[in-house]
C-alpha cells in the first residue's frame, strides 16, 4: 500500500510541477514575444501551443490524481460492479504507471525547455519600421522566410527585376525581423533579400533552409548567403552543399569546419568590441575560409550592431553609425558577384 501511494503521489506531484512549468513558459512567451512567435517559423508557434495544452492536461491530471487517485487504485471499475484489486494487481498498476509516466515526463520536459529556448529576443525599432512596403521595396511574408524585394523601374516605367539574391540566416534566439533595418538598403540597391525564419530560433537545426529560397526563385542568376553569429555558422556550412552559391558574408561569425570550396567570394565583418565573436577567434578561424576572403574589422562594433533586438549581455551599446560601413562592404561583395541591373 505504501509503495502504491508513494508512486501515485510522486507522479501526481511531478505532473503538477511540470504542468505548471508548461503553462507558465508559454504564457511568458505570449507576454514577451507573441509578435515574434506569430511572425516566426511555424514550428515555434505549434510547439508553444502543444506545450500549453499538455501543461493544462498534466496539471489537471495531477490534481485529480491526488484527490481521486487512491479510490481509483483500490477498485477495478472496468466491470459493471467495481471490485477491490488484489495486491498483485496493484503492483502491476504501479509498474504500469511508472512505465508510462517517466517517458511522458521526459518528453514534456524536453518540450518545455525547447519552447523556452525558442522564445527569441524580439525586434525593436528601427527594424520594425522597415518591415513596410513602399515605392522602393516590397515586403513579402512567406511561411518560413520573409523577402525584401526591390521595386525599381526604368524611365519607361518597366519593372527592373533583380538578378542577384541574398539569403540571410539570423543569429541564435534572435527575431528574424530584427535585421530588417540593416538589410533593407541591400534591397534598395537592387538585390533580392530573403531573411530566414528558423525552427526553435536556431539556424543550425535547418542548415539547408536556404535551398528552399533559391529553388523558389529560378529567375535569380547569382546567390550569396550570409548570417549573423550562429546564423553565419549555418550559412558557411551551406556553401559546401550548393554550388549555385557565389558569395558568403559572415557577420560576427566564423565557420565551424573548413569550407572545401574556394570558388566563391567571401567577406567576414567583425567588431573590435565584440565580446562573443572576438577578433582573436576570427583570426584563429581564418584557415577555415578561402585564402582570398576579405576581413573587415569594425572599430568599436559590438556583437549586436547588426540587428535591432535590444542588445546582448556583455556588450556595450552598439554604434548604429557602423551600419553604413556594413552595408557598403556587403554591397561591394554583391557587385563583385553580379551587379544589380
Amino acid at each position: 500500500m505504501a509503495v502504491r501511494i508513494k508512486s501515485r503521489v510522486i507522479v501526481a506531484c511531478a505532473w503538477l510541477v511540470l504542468g505548471a512549468a508548461m503553462i507558465i513558459i508559454p504564457t511568458l512567451v505570449a507576454l514577451n514575444a507573441l509578435r515574434a512567435t506569430l511572425a516566426g517559423h511555424p514550428v515555434n508557434l505549434i510547439l508553444t501551443v502543444i506545450c500549453l495544452v499538455i501543461g493544462v492536461i498534466g496539471f489537471a491530471w495531477g490534481i485529480g490524481s491526488l484527490i481521486l487517485g487512491e479510490r481509483y487504485d483500490q477498485f477495478d471499475r472496468s466491470e459493471r460492479r467495481p471490485r477491490q484489486r488484489t495486491p498483485e494487481e496493484i503492483q502491476r498498476q504501479v509498474k504500469r504507471r511508472i512505465a508510462l509516466a517517466v517517458p511522458a515526463m521526459i518528453i514534456s520536459l524536453v518540450l518545455v525547455v525547447a519552447v523556452g529556448y525558442a522564445s527569441p529576443r524580439v525586434a525593436v525599432e528601427p527594424a520594425l519600421g522597415e518591415l513596410r512596403s513602399d515605392e522602393t521595396v516590397r515586403v513579402v511574408d512567406r511561411l518560413t522566410w520573409y523577402e525584401l524585394v526591390p521595386d525599381r523601374r526604368d524611365r519607361y516605367d518597366n519593372v527592373i527585376e533583380p538578378t542577384t539574391g541574398f539569403v540571410f540566416y539570423p543569429g541564435g534566439r534572435v527575431d528574424p525581423q530584427a535585421y530588417a533595418a540593416m538589410l533593407r538598403p541591400l534591397a534598395e540597391a537592387g538585390y533580392l533579400v530573403a531573411v530566414l525564419k528558423v525552427p526553435l530560433s536556431l539556424a543550425m537545426i535547418d542548415i539547408d533552409h536556404a535551398r528552399s529560397v533559391i529553388n523558389v526563385h529560378p529567375e535569380i542568376d547569382a546567390w550569396s548567403v550570409a548570417g549573423h553569429s550562429l546564423g553565419g555558422v549555418a550559412a558557411a556550412a551551406y556553401v559546401d552543399t550548393d554550388e549555385r552559391v557565389d558569395g558568403l558574408v559572415l557577420y560576427a561569425s566564423y565557420p565551424s569546419a573548413k569550407i572545401r570550396r574556394d570558388d566563391f567570394q567571401a567577406l567576414s565583418l567583425f567588431g573590435s568590441a565584440d565580446e562573443q565573436t572576438t577578433p582573436a577567434r576570427v583570426d584563429a578561424a581564418k584557415d577555415l575560409l578561402p585564402p582570398k576572403t576579405r576581413y573587415v574589422a569594425l572599430d568599436g562594433a559590438t556583437h549586436d550592431v547588426y540587428g535591432d533586438y535590444g542588445g546582448e549581455t556583455g556588450d556595450a551599446a552598439a554604434d548604429r553609425n557602423l551600419r553604413g560601413a556594413i552595408i557598403k562592404e556587403t554591397v561591394e561583395l554583391l557587385k563583385a558577384i553580379k551587379p544589380a541591373p
